[in-house]
């Protein structure tokens, strides 16, 4: 945990879209006064969903603006779910909708050759298989959920939903999932 966090969780439980705080009011919420570390660790706020706008020395405030899913980010995640299956891709969809909506303000991206969740960490990654779904939230997710996932095959750090019996049902619980791994998998 930096020094700053705080000062992004703040940010995020703020909202707004653009916001400028003096260097008394985050002196208020951190406690302390920014020095020159800030520059270093002012990217830190992305992870919360902010970019760091203007710091006006002279008249002693920042500006913060909301980061927004740009179009081009959000194609990654709908040309993996593209190049899948037409008779998956609704499936694909629902889900990715799910998890974007337990967990907002998060980067999408690939990796591991999955549709991934990422906020300083990959947080939870999906993937389509020959019969199943594959949902990957890690080893600790999967411990956690573990009484709620008999009846399906699992692995340290995943779970596998048969399409064949995949309903709203598994959807709930996959949003579940996500939204547990980005307040666990986020604290410091």
């Amino acid at each position: 945990m930096s020094k700053y966090e705080p000062l992004w969780k703040h940010l995020q439980a703020d909202g707004r879209d653009t916001f400028k705080m003096t260097y008394d009011e985050i002196h208020t919420v951190l406690g302390f006064d920014i020095d020159h570390s800030f520059l270093t660790y002012k990217k830190e706020a992305a992870q919360y969903g902010y970019d760091v706008g203007k710091i006006s020395l002279k008249e002693k405030h920042v500006t913060f603006n909301k980061k927004t899913i740009e179009a081009a980010e959000l194609r990654v995640i709908e040309s993996y779910i593209d190049a899948q299956s037409a008779e998956i891709q609704p499936l694909l969809q629902s889900v990715c909708t799910a998890i974007r909506a337990a967990l907002p303000n998060v980067t999408e991206k690939i990796s591991w050759q999955m549709p991934t969740f990422w906020r300083g960490r990959n947080l939870i990654h999906f993937a389509a298989q020959k019969n199943h779904l594959g949902i990957y939230p890690g080893a600790a997710a999967m411990e956690y959920f573990a009484p709620r996932l008999t009846e399906y095959k699992t692995s340290k750090g995943a779970v596998q939903f048969p399409y064949k019996t995949f309903g709203k049902e598994q959807l709930t619980l996959i949003a579940e999932i996500a939204a547990w791994c980005g307040k666990e998998y986020t604290k410091k």
